[in-house]
C-alpha cells in the first residue's frame, strides 16, 4: 500500500504566496486550507487584506484505492465498527475573496478499523470486492459545506492514519475540476482510540505514524473535540483555485460514472450492452466484453450504491464474452449503473462504467 506525496507548498511558503494573490499569481496544483483572519490582516495595508486572506496547501496523491462508486450519502459507515466521527468540510474559492463555493462534489474514502478499504481485492487489503462501506460523496451547499458521519480510521502498514478527500466539479457528466488531498489526526487522539477501543485491536505493531509518514502534512490535521467513548467531531476549511464560476457546474448524475480511474494497460473494452424483458417476468442485462488478453470479468449492476445483480467469471481467454446479469423480481424499472471490472493475469484492473435502463417486467 505505497503512496507518493506530490509537490506542493508548506504553510510558511503558502503564507508568503498568499500575499501575491491580488497580483494574479498562479499557483498550480494547490488548494486553500483556510482563512487567516487576524493572523493575516495585522500587517496589511487597507484594501490588501481581502486578497491575502487565504492560505494555500499542497494537493496530495489520490492513492491506489479510489473507486468512483458515486454514492451520495452523508453517513458512510454502512455497518463498520469504530469510534463515530462527525466530519465537516468547508470549501472556499481562493479566486473569489475566499468566498464559500457551492456545488462542488466532495468524495471521501478511508480504511476501516482493521486497515482495509472496501471494493478492493489484493494481498495487502484482502478481498472486499462489491462492498462500498466508508465511501461517499456530498455536494457543497450555499455555505460551501458538506458533512459526513464516518468512523475514526484504522491503519495499515506504510501509512499514518488518514482520510482521502477529492473535490470535483462537473458540467453535465464531464469533469471540469479535480483536486485531491488527505486529512490527518493528532497522534494523541489516535493513541487513545487504538489503545482503548476493541474494534481497532491488531496483532501487528503500527510502524508508521505522523512523524515518519512520507505524505503527512501537519496543516491538514483536523482539530477534534469529543472522546473515544462517545465519538469525535471536527471541521476543516479547504479551498480551491481556478474553479469554474458558480452556476456553471452541475452535480453529476450518480448514474453517469467517471471512467478517469480506468487502467488503459488492460486490453479490454465493453463491446455491447443489451437489456431483455421476457413474458415470464425474467429481466436481464447482458454486457459483452471484448478482451485481447487473458482476463477475469466482474460485472455489477448498481443503483444508489446497492448491488442489484452481479456476474463473475474465472480467467478467460482473449475473445468476446457476455456477462449475463439477472435482475431480481423486486427491482424497480429505471436507471442503474453497469460497472464492469476487467482484471488481467498480472492483476491490473480496468473499470468500465455505463448508465443503463432496467426494463419493466412483462407479465
Amino acid at each position: 500500500m505505497n503512496e507518493e506525496k506530490k509537490s506542493g507548498l508548506t504553510r510558511r511558503q503558502a503564507l508568503t504566496a498568499a500575499g501575491t494573490l491580488g497580483a494574479g499569481a498562479a499557483l498550480a496544483g494547490s488548494g486553500v486550507l483556510g482563512k487567516l483572519g487576524d493572523e493575516a490582516e495585522s500587517d496589511l495595508a487597507p484594501g490588501v487584506a481581502e486578497a491575502a486572506s487565504c492560505v494555500l496547501t499542497p494537493s496530495m496523491t489520490e492513492g491506489p484505492y479510489f473507486v468512483d462508486e458515486l454514492i451520495k450519502r452523508s453517513d458512510i459507515r454502512d455497518g463498520q465498527a469504530g469510534v463515530p466521527l462527525q466530519l465537516t468540510i468547508n470549501v472556499f474559492n481562493a479566486d473569489d475573496s475566499c468566498d464559500a463555493y457551492s456545488g462542488a462534489i466532495v468524495d471521501i474514502w478511508q480504511c476501516n478499523a482493521q486497515g482495509s478499504y472496501s471494493d478492493i481485492s489484493n494481498s495487502g487489503n484482502g478481498n472486499t470486492a462489491g462492498e462500498t462501506w466508508l465511501r461517499g460523496l456530498q455536494e457543497t451547499d450555499s455555505n460551501g459545506q458538506v458533512k459526513f458521519t464516518t468512523i475514526y480510521p484504522g491503519w495499515y502498514q506504510g501509512r499514518t492514519i488518514h482520510i482521502h478527500m477529492k473535490v470535483r466539479t462537473f458540467s453535465g457528466s464531464t469533469r471540469t475540476y479535480n483536486f485531491n488531498t488527505q486529512l490527518f489526526f493528532s497522534e494523541s487522539i489516535t493513541n487513545q482510540v487504538l489503545n482503548n477501543v476493541a474494534a481497532y485491536s491488531r496483532s501487528q505493531t503500527r510502524g508508521t505514524t505522523n512523524s515518519n509518514d512520507g505524505i503527512f502534512d501537519s496543516d491538514m490535521i483536523v482539530p477534534l473535540t469529543g472522546n473515544y467513548s462517545d465519538g469525535y467531531s471536527g471541521s476543516i476549511d479547504i479551498g480551491l483555485q481556478d474553479l469554474p464560476a458558480e452556476g456553471s457546474t452541475d452535480q453529476p448524475d450518480t448514474t453517469t460514472p467517471d471512467d478517469s480511474n480506468s487502467d488503459d494497460s488492460v486490453a479490454a473494452r465493453l463491446a455491447s450492452v443489451k437489456t431483455l424483458s421476457r413474458h415470464n417476468g425474467q429481466r436481464r442485462v447482458i454486457a459483452t466484453v471484448r478482451n485481447r488478453e487473458k482476463a477475469r470479468i466482474d460485472a455489477r449492476l448498481l443503483r444508489g450504491g446497492k448491488l442489484l445483480a452481479r456476474k463473475r467469471t474465472g480467467m478467460l481467454a482473449a475473445g468476446r464474452h457476455p456477462a449475463n446479469l439477472r435482475v431480481g423480481r423486486n427491482v424497480a424499472a429505471g436507471s442503474a449503473v453497469l460497472k464492469v471490472i476487467v482484471t488481467d493475469s498480472a492483476g491490473n484492473r480496468k473499470v468500465i462504467q455505463r448508465r443503463v435502463r432496467i426494463p419493466r417486467r412483462k407479465s
